[in-house]
């Protein structure tokens, strides 16, 4: 399957599910045979107390018949618990012991022995080759008159049977995990499959979108992580579409835009340098030349702007100062402008003098490219309303145009890069769609906002906020 998403998810589900059934396969296991060995060494225990308490009494007590009354006892209990049984001198030499298996022991270990001359009970598991050779479970407790060790009691069974129930739930263990394993596979199979197939089909989008096809969308699947990736990515990529189609716009635009004015520059030079154009007439062209250079000086110093305010680099340079007094005086540098088209101009300030905080240049450029957008969509006799005012910590400002105003429908692409809301208009002289778009990057690095309002056929109005300074 190699190393992908697939392979890691089925592995890792796989891999839980075997971590999972061996942990609980192993705490029964241990939970149960020490159950069953706990539960054998208590029985064993209890019926050796029995016994060392018969051979004392015995012991105490001379009657007939003595010898053949405890072995028949013995053999009952060894055959009720299902284990043998001995009793030993106090050096460990065996003196009776229970017959449900041939004996050939004569003689107890002496570690054993010593324990229990000492008073001591002693439980151990080890070999004892002179009875079996698998190993066997040890409990001996010794027999005591008057305080007085006298012999003692040894129950042995093999380890074998005690742990049969152990091997046996093993066994059923072993069966179950290979069928929870069958199952998870099928299971981690599904999922993994559920999960990595619309993953997939979006690494197939990715790639044929990175190779030019921006019509690649995938199929949103479901209201789930992996369904909102999905629409996610289709709104990156439409996004992605949006603005290489935007891109192309621009460069044919400045394309357009440059190649226009320098043909005309350098066919109105050629024409005066080689005397085409007689020199009555020079002025006239090299006045066209002027403008012409004007106008590549704008678009370059636009696209220079662009590029230094998206640079991260780029800080504000803040300042406290009235931006009713630079208002006051943008108005005056478009002066001429609005006698051109017989243009009123209504200013409206709510203080004579209104503080704020922001870098003074960039916004007297937020305030210049409104006004000059703005006289640029004014009808000719039309006026002009710039308004100042202010409401709680912010300052707001008003440009607003009597006009054609803006279209509904493109009211929110306005502020679009490379945008231009009138292209046989505009491609004119009135620049390549830059304008909004700067202003919207200013008042945005300056964590403010800028809105649009309009009524087609009869305004267009762009309102900028500001920090209110005391």
């Amino acid at each position: 399957m190699g190393n992908t998403v697939f392979s890691k998810i089925f592995t890792a589900v796989i891999s839980m599910v075997l971590i999972i059934f061996a942990v609980l396969t192993l705490a029964v296991y241990s939970f149960l045979g020490n159950y069953a060995t706990r539960e054998k060494e208590e029985t064993m225990t209890s019926a050796g107390e029995r016994i060392a308490e018969m051979t004392n009494m015995i012991a105490s007590e001379n009657f007939s018949n003595a010898a053949q009354y405890f072995q028949l006892s013995i053999d009952l209990i060894a055959r009720n618990i299902n284990c043998n049984i001995y009793l030993a001198e106090p050096d460990g030499r065996i003196v009776f012991y229970s017959a449900l298996k041939n004996n050939v022991m004569r003689k107890m270990p002496e570690r054993i022995a010593n324990e229990l001359n000492k008073g001591n009970r002693a439980k151990e598991i080890g070999k004892l080759p002179a009875l079996s050779r698998e190993d066997v479970l040890i409990i001996a407790l010794p027999v005591k008159k008057n305080d007085t060790v006298i012999g003692g009691v040894y129950l042995i069974n093999e380890v074998p049977e005690l742990s049969g129930l152990r091997n046996d739930i093993f066994r059923v263990f072993l069966v179950a995990g290979f069928l929870a394993l069958l199952i998870g596979a099928v299971v981690a199979f599904y999922i993994s499959k559920k999960i990595t197939t619309p993953i997939s089909a979006i690494a197939k989008a990715a790639e044929a979108i990175s190779l030019g096809d921006m019509s690649t969308r995938v199929r949103v699947f479901k209201d789930d992580e992996v369904g909102k990736l999905a629409s996610s990515f289709n709104i990156m990529a439409d996004s992605i579409a949006k603005q290489d189609s935007a891109k192309s716009s621009f460069i044919s635009d400045v394309s357009h835009e440059l190649r226009t004015p320098m043909t005309s520059i350098t066919g109105f030079v050629e024409g005066i340098l080689d005397n085409t154009i007689p020199k009555e007439s020079q002025d006239i062209y090299l006045k066209i030349v002027l403008d012409e250079s004007k106008r590549l000086s704008k678009l370059v110093t636009e696209l220079l702007d662009i590029s230094r305010l998206e640079s991260d680099e780029s800080k504000l340079e803040l300042s406290i100062f009235d931006i009713n007094e630079l208002i006051r005086l943008s108005i005056i540098g478009f002066e001429n402008r609005f006698d051109e088209k017989n243009i009123i101009v209504d200013a409206d300030f709510e203080e004579e003098s209104q503080l704020v905080t922001a870098e003074k240049d960039s916004i007297k450029r937020v305030i210049t490219n409104l006004l000059d957008n703005a006289i640029k969509f004014c009808n000719e006799n039309g006026t002009i309303f710039i308004k100042s005012f202010s409401k709680g910590n912010k300052v707001y400002v008003s440009v607003k145009n009597t006009g054609d105003g803006i279209p509904k429908e493109k009211m929110e692409t306005v502020f679009n890069r490379f945008y231009k809301l009138d292209k046989s208009r505009s491609m004119n002289k009135n620049g390549v769609g830059l304008g909004l778009y700067i202003v919207k990057t200013i008042i945005s690095k300056h964590m403010q906002t800028i809105n649009v309002d309009s009524v087609e056929g009869e305004y267009a109005m762009f309102t900028f906020t500001l920090q209110k300074s005391k």
